[in-house]
Parts: C-alpha cells; sequence; structure tokens
C-alpha cells in the first residue's frame, strides 16, 4: 500500500523495504485519528443538541399555552415573546460561563490529564467551579433586572403585559444558575478526561424529564388531579431539571469510572470532599496522606493557580460574549426597525 504523505524522514521515503505492518501507513495513522475524534466528537455533539432542547422544550409547550389565570389578557404569542426577550438578555450573560469560566476548565485540564498529573487536574476543576460560582452573583443581577434591561433595550415591543411574564420567567430561572453551572463545569471536566457518554446520557434524561416537567406544570395532568401553573411552571421545570442534571453529573464525577484519568483524578475529589465535611480529623487524615507529595489540603487554594486560571478564562469569556452580542446585537435590530416580536431568539445560542 502507498501512503498518502511520506515522511522524508521515515524508512519508506529513503527507498525502505519494510512492510507496512512494521511501519503504519499515513492512511492507516489517520484512520486511527478519525476514529478517536468520531468517538469524542459526536458525543459532545449529541449532548449541545440536548442540552440546547431545554430552551425549545419551553418555547414548544408555552406556544401551546392559550391561557392563563394570573395573566387573564396574555395570548401564546404573548409567553413565547416574553420567553424570547428574556432568553435573549440571559444568554448575553450566561456566556461568560458556558464560553470562559467553565470552559477554561477543559483546556487547562486537558493539559493536567497529557501530564498525568491528576491532583492537578482536580485543582483545576475545583478552581473553576469556584470562579464559574463566583462570577454566578453579577450574573444572577442581571437576571433579577432582566425585564428592565429588555425595556431599555426594545421600549416599544416591551409591552407592561410582556415586561411583567419577563419578570416573572428571570427571576425563577435565576435558580437555574447553580445547577446549570455545576453541570457545565463538570461536562467539561470529563470531556477533558476522555469521557463524553455519561453526559450524553444524562444530557438526554435531562431533556426527557424537562418535557415531562414543562407537561406537568404548565398544562397540569387532569388524570391525576394535578393542576398546571400556567406559565410560571416552564421556568420552575427548566430550574428543576439543571439542578438534577447538575447533581447526577457531579455524582458521576465522584464514583464514576469512565476513565483511567477520570477514576485517579476522582479519588482527590472524594478525599478533598471528606476533607471539608469531615471535620478536623479528616483533614488531619487527608494532609498525613499526602505528606509524601508535599500537597496538603491548602493546595486546594493555590492563590497561583486561581490566577492562572482567570488569566485562561477571561479571554476565553470575552471572545465568546463579543459574538454573542453581536447575534443578540443585531435580533434586537431587527426588532427595532420591524417592531414586531419573534421567536428566533430561542434559537441564537444553544449550550
Amino acid at each position: 500500500m502507498v501512503p498518502l504523505l511520506a515522511d522524508p524522514a521515515s524508512d519508506e521515503f529513503n527507498g525502505s523495504t519494510n512492510t507496512p505492518t512494521d511501519t503504519p501507513t499515513t492512511w492507516h495513522n489517520a484512520k486511527a485519528e478519525f476514529k478517536t475524534w468520531a468517538y469524542l466528537a459526536f458525543p459532545a455533539a449529541f449532548t449541545s443538541m440536548f442540552n440546547c432542547s431545554l430552551t425549545f422544550t419551553d418555547a414548544a409547550v408555552l406556544g401551546h399555552l392559550s391561557s392563563d389565570t394570573n395573566y387573564p389578557n396574555a395570548t401564546s404569542t404573548d409567553f413565547l415573546s416574553a420567553i424570547s426577550l428574556g432568553y435573549s438578555w440571559m444568554y448575553a450573560l450566561n456566556i461568560f460561563i458556558f464560553a470562559g469560566f467553565a470552559s477554561a476548565i477543559s483546556v487547562l485540564s486537558s493539559q493536567a490529564f497529557g501530564a498525568k498529573n491528576y491532583f492537578k487536574a482536580h485543582q483545576i476543576y475545583l478552581a473553576g467551579v469556584v470562579c464559574s460560582f463566583f462570577i454566578n452573583l453579577p450574573i444572577g443581577i442581571g437576571f433579577w433586572y432582566c425585564a428592565d434591561v429588555v425595556k431599555f433595550i426594545l421600549p416599544t415591543t416591551t409591552t407592561p403585559l410582556r415586561y411583567n411574564l419577563i419578570q416573572d420567567f428571570s427571576r425563577v430561572m435565576l435558580v437555574t444558575l447553580p445547577g446549570q453551572t455545576l453541570a457545565q463545569c463538570t461536562c467539561n471536566f470529563l470531556n477533558a478526561a476522555n469521557v463524553v457518554r455519561a453526559p450524553l446520557y444524562v444530557s438526554f434524561f435531562s431533556a426527557a424529564i424537562n418535557l415531562m416537567f414543562n407537561i406537568a406544570l404548565v398544562h397540569g395532568i387532569p388524570a391525576l388531579g394535578m393542576p398546571g401553573h400556567g406559565f410560571r411552571g416552564s421556568p420552575i421545570a427548566t430550574a428543576a431539571t439543571n439542578c438534577i442534571a447538575g447533581l447526577l453529573l457531579f455524582g458521576y464525577l465522584l464514583f464514576g469510572k469512565g476513565s483511567h484519568a477520570h477514576v485517579q483524578s476522582s479519588l482527590f475529589f472524594r478525599r478533598t470532599l471528606c476533607c471539608c465535611l469531615g471535620g478536623k480529623h479528616s483533614r488531619q487524615k487527608l494532609q498525613s496522606h499526602h505528606q509524601h507529595t508535599h500537597r496538603t489540603a491548602s493546595h486546594c487554594c493555590d492563590a497561583k493557580l486561581y490566577a492562572s486560571y482567570i488569566k485562561q478564562a477571561i479571554p476565553l469569556a470575552l471572545g465568546g460574549a463579543f459574538e454573542e452580542w453581536q447575534i443578540q446585537g443585531t435580533s434586537c435590530l431587527s426588532l427595532q426597525i420591524t417592531r414586531r416580536t419573534t421567536v428566533f431568539f430561542v434559537t441564537d445560542l444553544c449550550f
């Protein structure tokens, strides 16, 4: 077999008679690389697709809500408009987590895994979670005032009714931030450890229960005597789904066995968790365990590590934000020109 590309330093290029069994051809190497890429890429892509479906589920279920006792003058168009406008602003804020502070975990932990430094990888994950939860504070404030921001940007589109709908929706969606952040941080870490199937299964399960929660909480289940909560049921369903997904992924991180890198790093996670929850005796035991490698529990709060993590996360966050803001800015400009409210905001970003 003749290779597609020959390396000038290889035996084949210099006329060696070695058989392809002795020296793998470039085609064989490329085929192996493609299989590895496909094994990681396709599950990760489907994971993103199922995570994206949570937003579509909200729109689909509320699109069939014709009336709400809390908003007697609202129609399905008003409900769709409210979540579309609200999601537009929330996407512009959430991008700092998904494209920046949570995404940096994948970049830095991959380097640690490559060096087989599993303790370092565990430190990076903890730093990423802490930084991501810290950035949730200003993002949460932005969620709280979502209706005011949307009204300021689109005063003619944001009627008083839609303002109240956006306010109700965005303030309940505040509850999604912890679970959403934990799930994204854990998913990125597992992907860096070559674990892609568990996040895929969790995302599929989340999409399924989100649909059931939305139907049950928005429209109710008359056969079971369960009343619906109307418009407010949708953000409650999404918040519950994100919290469940975050806890499932974190539980798998602690006790799962997705890969060798995952297993090795999970040991440090369990020891750190015992250190945090077990009191003085557990901290002393952890310190004694790491004494031979000069590691202590205080290394989980390494200032240099956090500084390095932030330096990596901020450029990623700003790059993602500028891209997302262009999308949302174009959408807002089109609404301002046409003075109509559509639902294409929902599809601008899927995370």
